[in-house]
């Protein structure tokens, strides 16, 4: 009895791994360069880049870095080339306390496009960067982009997002340490690693405070119809993944605005992180229906 139960003790860490965080490490994936380029107001924007083909561009949602999209980057690399940028202030990009506005965000990702110079890509936008990527539609429709997915973004706005982000606001104010660590926390709903969330926590951090709240006010700035008409007159293949409990609201949306839209179950706000099987499949299944 007590070698069974030393041996159970000892396997205890392996299925507590195989079940906590989705093997998730926030770390830069293998045969993954880093690359920079100075923006056209003199920022250093960095970004990982990884593998041929068709490129996908990842963008993170409000103060993460680019290797939270590590599950897409090591999945999609394998058939595609894959970008994932760090916004400005964010990751290892240069800090500034300018261009923290929508337009000049959706610049900084034409700017990469022209650096890199891609003919064809997608764009994958989360959260916050999903917003962006509706002014980045309005300002920049050009043939080579092949299709826009929306992670979880807003998609119409109302007083409950407001009082959301007001209260954001507030507790970075009053403790930027402690509201950053509800706040990651509140971004999963699988259980994830104590080490995964505070290396998540660590990287959020490097945003300055004052910095975060001004890009936390992108939607008190934008029109809620700019929006709406943007994606209504683009012409461009248009998919929302959205999280678990986002049905009543897509549904409810739908009945002024048309959307594709997939949920994944079981997953929180960072559903690519919860749920990367079924969001990359999800995802995959988009490329290939818009590349036949």
């Amino acid at each position: 009895m007590k070698n069974i139960f030393s041996v159970l003790l000892f396997l205890i860490p392996f299925f507590t791994n195989s079940i906590l965080g989705q093997n998730a490490s926030l770390s830069i994936p293998k045969n993954c360069k880093e690359g920079q380029f100075l923006t056209s107001d003199g920022v250093r924007l960095h970004y990982l880049v990884s593998g041929k083909g068709e490129a996908l561009i990842f963008i993170p949602g409000w103060i993460m870095p680019a290797e939270i999209w590590e599950a897409q980057i090591e999945h999609f690399s394998k058939t595609n080339l894959v970008i994932a940028l760090d916004p400005r202030s964010q990751g290892k990009s240069g800090q500034t306390t300018e261009g923290f506005y929508l337009e000049r965000e959706a610049k900084d990702v034409k700017e990469l496009v022209d650096h890199l110079h891609l003919s064809s890509y997608y764009l994958i936008g989360w959260s916050l960067a999903g917003v962006m990527l509706y002014d980045y539609l309005k300002l920049y429709n050009i043939s080579s982009i092949k299709g826009i997915v929306i992670v979880d973004s807003p998609l119409k706005l109302d007083k409950a997002l407001f009082a959301r982000f007001s209260l954001r606001i507030k507790g970075f104010l009053e403790d930027r340490n402690a509201a950053t660590d509800k706040f990651v926390r509140g971004l999963f709903k699988q259980p994830q690693t104590e080490p995964y969330l505070k290396k998540v926590m660590k990287a959020s951090l490097i945003t300055p405070t004052n910095s975060a709240i001004t890009l936390l006010t992108f939607p008190y700035t934008s029109n809620d119809s700019v929006w709406a008409q943007t994606l209504k007159t683009s012409g461009k293949p248009i998919l929302f993944i959205g999280s678990d409990g986002k049905e009543e609201m897509l549904k409810e949306i739908n009945k002024e605005l048309k959307i594709n839209y997939e949920i994944v179950p079981g997953s929180g706000h960072a559903v690519f992180v919860d749920k990367p099987a079924e969001f990359n499949a999800i995802l995959e299944k988009f490329i290939l229906k818009k590349q036949l």
